[in-house]
């Protein structure tokens, strides 16, 4: 008997590269958390329906490691720690989150 693909949607990787550039318009004009939110579920989706599910759990621990870094650098205001220290940790959970977005769509061509 012959075995069947299951066949999935094989975007050609200039369309990554589009999906990588309207990434990043998306991470400046989009400023809120739920918006940033929405914006990374859909990134998953896409990658689910193109076949890379296997991408979709790291790239949402790497999701939950940023929130919790920029959680703690907000908690860390209240403290006595260095405002330069919990600014930083702020910082780098904001920008890390907003990176996974292009970052997935740029990695996804060298995938294939």
């Amino acid at each position: 008997m012959e075995k069947r693909k299951q066949s999935y949607f094989r975007p050609d990787p200039r369309t990554w590269l589009l999906l990588c550039l309207l990434g990043i318009a998306s991470i400046l004009l989009v400023h809120s958390e739920i918006g940033g939110l929405c914006l990374f579920l859909g990134c998953l989706l896409i990658h689910l329906l193109s076949g890379n599910a296997n991408k979709i759990l790291p790239y949402m621990l790497y999701y939950l490691v940023f929130y919790g870094i920029g959680w703690a650098g907000v908690r860390l205001l209240d403290s006595s720690v260095a405002f330069s220290v919990s600014s930083m940790l702020s910082s780098i959970g904001i920008v890390g989150r907003k990176i996974l977005i292009p970052l997935s769509f740029a990695t996804s061509p060298l995938a294939i």
